[in-house]
């Protein structure tokens, strides 16, 4: 039969409880604080993360905004050069007809 030494027995409880404490101040409250640090920085990473994806959206909406403004204004330039272009060519037309004329009105005062 097994013997129990109530001497042999409180020591062995002594010794356990004394790893426990042990384990628990120098392994187990760093790993804890390890995980709460490694969490912490984590969290900050992704709320970095968020806070640079909303930036980015916003730089998004921004420079479609100015897209969409620049393409306002080409077109808005494209109809001005078109309108130009016709007076231009108005003009080119009509200052040919007056010359067409004056050569025609010259022609028939030589010729009478």
């Amino acid at each position: 039969m097994i013997e129990i030494h109530p001497v042999l027995l409180i020591y062995q409880i002594v010794v356990f409880l004394i790893f426990v404490y042990l384990m628990y101040r120098f392994v187990y409250n760093p790993v804890i604080r390890m995980i709460d640090e490694r969490r912490r920085k984590v969290e900050m990473e992704v709320e970095d993360a968020e806070k640079k994806i909303k930036d980015a959206e916003t730089l998004k909406g921004q420079y479609e905004k100015k897209i969409s403004e620049i393409h306002k204004e080409i077109e808005q330039m494209k109809k001005d050069a078109e309108f130009k272009a016709n007076e231009i060519r108005n003009k080119i037309i009509s200052d040919a007809q007056e010359e067409a004329n004056r050569i025609i009105e010259y022609t028939k005062r030589r010729t009478e």
